[in-house]
């Protein structure tokens, strides 16, 4: 049996598990399994030997490392949700008998370690539950 067309059957499988996961795994193997088919193809080699398993493992592990590396985009964190707000100053207003501060249109209940009143400026410093954690900023 001609080992060659084993390992190109092998990267294409791996190349398959690549499309169906997309976590670049499949794609360090496919290539791994790819170098050993170029290997096998220029050594004219007819059997399994040590040598294609070494190979695969080598490349299968620096591919596995480097490949996730390369391949995704690095863009700066971005705060999500609540994160967002962390730092903003605001107001506080009364609104019924609650303290609360507006961030995009939503009135927030403000929570604070110190006395706070209605026209305090706060910055805030963490979210709880629903409601924002403040502190008082002069």
């Amino acid at each position: 049996m001609n080992f060659l067309y084993f390992w190109i059957a092998a990267a294409l499988i791996f190349l398959i598990v690549e499309f169906a996961t997309a976590t670049f795994y499949g794609l360090a193997l496919s290539l791994a399994a790819g170098i050993v088919a170029l290997y096998v193809f220029f050594s004219g080699e007819t059997m399994f030997t040590i040598v294609q398993g070494i190979i695969f493992a080598i490349a299968s592990l620096i591919f596995a490392y480097f490949l996730p590396k390369m391949l995704t985009a690095s863009s700066p964190d971005v705060p999500q949700g609540f994160d967002r707000y962390l730092g903003e100053k605001r107001t506080v207003k009364k609104i019924s008998w609650e303290l609360k501060i507006s961030l995009d249109g939503v009135e927030y209940i403000v929570d604070a370690d110190e006395e706070i009143s209605m026209g305090d400026k706060v910055e805030v410093i963490w979210h709880k539950g629903t409601g924002m954690k403040v502190k008082k900023v002069n």
